[in-house]
């Protein structure tokens, strides 16, 4: 939506509320969503679910295609934070299936810089087709995508993991929240969350502000991008043979510093590049090691709970990291306070894992 809204805002003349629940409801319906029904789907099936989310999604993307007004768009958002935490929630469940032990967490990495790498390609293919041709083609190209996905989705004849019994809901979250190794991860991931989006949420502007030309703002998030891919191949390359959680515990510690450094070069384009690059690749490791720690740790008729779980500290750490971010740059606007908030998260990450017995 964000890349999108100005061309949205004017064919529909959306209103001040419109706008904002256009931007915040998603994220609200989706948070309630990941915690209500990851049970059910580990109940049902990841894959059975996997296919029904990318369908009615499908649908929305649809009726956010044909929509005649901005009500019509809301209800569409709205829609989509219902339907959209059933593929969340059962996609690294699927990888985790179909990839046994820690090819399973080199399956999760490439996921997660897939999803890390994606604003890079939104952003610019938003304003295109916008300003170019129209919004809606977007959410048309997106229909297709979705069902494209469904279709491949049935190239799955049968998962590799054990088979799924049947049983009840009830209890699931409380038993994942009494393991220590998974209440440890759920916890490391909202901070992890806390800490990202609270220097996310300014350092965009910042970066705008110091570079007038376009060239170096985009070429220092596509840097930041490459970053992250070069910590999934780290994932791939170096990591396999050690403790997960071990080297969390080393590269969330080596994350504080980085954080505090990126006010120092935010004016000179080389040491920002650099130290973005560094904090993004950080950043990248710290999610594929806890993704996929959590993934192998948790039994596997439980998986779609705890991703649901895991979605909702996401989630709830980005919330509140982005309201930190707009009150702490309104009282201080040089971006220290900010930098100094978001390392103490990863700080405070980094506490619980040194003192967590492996």
């Amino acid at each position: 939506i964000p890349p999108i809204l100005p061309f949205v805002s004017e064919d529909l003349a959306l209103s001040t509320w419109q706008v904002t629940v256009l931007l915040a409801g998603f994220p609200a319906v989706a948070l309630l969503t990941n915690f209500m029904i990851g049970p059910t789907v580990d109940r049902i099936g990841i894959l059975r679910f996997f296919r029904l989310g990318l369908a009615l999604v499908a649908l929305c993307f649809l009726g956010s295609t044909l929509a005649p007004n901005g009500i019509a768009l809301i209800i569409m958002r709205l829609l989509s934070g219902l339907v959209f935490p059933m593929i969340g929630m059962t996609t690294f469940a699927l990888a985790t299936e179909n990839c046994a032990g820690l090819s399973g967490v080199q399956m999760i990495a490439r996921i997660s810089a897939a999803a890390s790498f994606a604003p890079l390609v939104v952003l610019p293919f938003g304003i295109l087709f916008g300003d170019i041709l129209s919004w809606r083609l977007v959410f048309l190209i997106l229909t297709c995508l979705a069902l494209k996905i469904l279709a491949g989705s049935f190239l799955i004849s049968k998962l590799k993991g054990a088979p799924r019994p049947l049983k009840t809901t009830g209890g699931v979250r409380s038993e994942q929240f009494r393991n220590p190794a998974i209440r440890l991860i759920l916890i490391m991931y909202f901070l992890q969350s806390l800490g990202f989006f609270t220097i996310v949420g300014v350092f965009p502007s910042l970066v705008t502000d110091a570079f007038a030309e376009t060239v170096p703002r985009i070429t220092i998030f596509v840097a930041g991008g490459l970053g992250g891919l070069l910590g999934v191949g780290l994932i791939g390359k170096v990591f396999p043979a050690r403790s997960l959680l071990i080297l969390a515990r080393w590269a969330v510690t080596a994350t504080v510093p980085i954080a505090l450094l990126l006010p120092i070069g935010i004016s000179w384009f080389a040491a920002t590049c650099l130290v973005w690059v560094l904090f993004s690749l950080l950043r990248q490791v710290n999610v594929a090691l806890l993704l996929g720690h959590g993934n192998i740790t948790c039994l596997p008729t439980q998986r779609a709970t705890f991703n649901s779980l895991m979605n909702v500290s996401f989630q709830f750490g980005s919330l509140t990291g982005g309201f930190l971010a707009a009150q702490l740059f309104f009282i201080d606007p040089s971006f220290w306070t900010v930098a100094v908030a978001g390392a103490a998260a990863f700080l405070f990450s980094a506490m619980a894992l040194w003192h967590h017995r492996f």
